[in-house]
């Protein structure tokens, strides 16, 4: 929750100030209105990458490097980069449009490791976990840990 939240707290000012980032730069009505819409789409961008890098690597510390590989690539190079070539160069919207489809993907990739983070049975996760310390003669999970005190840690789980 602490990366949304120091997401959430880097948004809010680039919104907020997004017409006054140019003005110490230039005094070209242009440049800063550029920089203005820019900064919309910058603020997004440290949005979406103060949460997807988190979610990455919980899939990565749960053995999911291939998974996390495939929505890497997926996301990246089949929606974002082509997205950010047709808002560009087809429908004339230049960095901006680039800049777009890139945050399309982000955006799709962060919404597909939410939804598997979400969906994951971590109680059988641990317990895998914990099988493969042992297996490396590591400590294992405490005794008192059972299935009648703990539903979820019954045998269904390793089915």
């Amino acid at each position: 929750m602490s990366s949304v939240t120091l997401g959430i707290f880097f948004f809010v000012p680039v919104v907020a100030l997004r017409d006054v980032y140019g003005v110490p730069f230039t005094n070209n009505p242009e440049v800063v209105n550029a920089v203005s819409s820019l900064a919309v789409l910058f603020a997004c961008s440290l949005l979406l990458n103060s949460i997807q890098p988190v979610l990455s690597g919980v899939a990565v510390g749960a053995g999911w490097q291939w998974l996390v590989a495939y929505v890497n690539l997926g996301c990246y190079y089949l929606i974002g980069f082509p997205l950010g070539y047709v808002f560009a160069f087809l429908f004339d919207e230049g960095i901006q449009g680039m800049w777009a489809g890139q945050l399309a993907g982000v955006g799709l990739q962060t919404a597909i490791l939410i939804f598997i983070t979400l969906k994951t049975n971590w109680d059988y996760e641990a317990i895998q976990a914990s099988s493969r310390i042992q297996k490396w003669g590591g400590p294992t999970m405490s005794p008192e840990v059972n299935s009648e005190e703990n539903p979820s840690l019954s045998s269904d789980v390793l089915a």
